[in-house]
This record gives structure tokens, C-alpha cells and sequence, in this order.
């Protein structure tokens, strides 16, 4: 995951995806993995499906939603399925 910062100081938006089935594959994966300024965090619940989404679009596949692993993710977007 690259979040060193730049010659200008600035560095890559950290951008964490929980959830990565078809809404996320279909829809704001291929538009957030075209963004320069963007690293994305991949989580799902069944490992494989964070990895499928990662070998398409890029991005760094995590195991966890703990506050060590997601510090300095600057925004999430959760793309579950409601609880029933």
C-alpha cells in the first residue's frame, strides 16, 4: 500500500471498500481503481471474493476491520447486504 506522502506533501486517499460483491465489482471498483490518488483497502467476509476484486481492480486485501488496520482510512464505503 503506497501512503508515503509526495514531493508536495499531499499522499494517496485511503479509500476502504467492505463488501466486494456485485455492487462493488460492478459499480465504484472500476471507478475508484481509475483514480490516481486513491489506494483502496479491500474487505469481505469470504477472503476470495476480496482477492478476485483485487486481481481486477487493484488494491491491498485485508483480513480485519480493526482500528489498527483501517488508521488512516480517509473514507469507507460499505456495500453489504442488510442483515435479514
Amino acid at each position: 500500500m503506497n501512503d508515503t506522502a509526495r514531493d508536495d506533501g499531499t499522499r494517496p486517499m485511503k479509500v476502504l471498500v467492505v463488501g466486494t460483491g456485485p455492487v462493488a465489482f460492478e459499480n465504484y471498483l472500476p471507478l475508484l481503481s481509475a483514480q490516481e490518488d486513491v489506494t483502496l483497502l479491500l474487505y469481505n467476509r469470504t477472503r476470495e471474493k476480496a482477492e478476485a476484486a483485487a486481481a481486477r481492480w487493484g488494491g491491498v486485501v485485508i483480513d480485519s476491520l480493526d482500528a489498527d488496520t483501517v488508521a488512516g482510512v480517509d473514507v469507507a464505503f460499505i456495500l453489504t447486504t442488510p442483515a435479514p
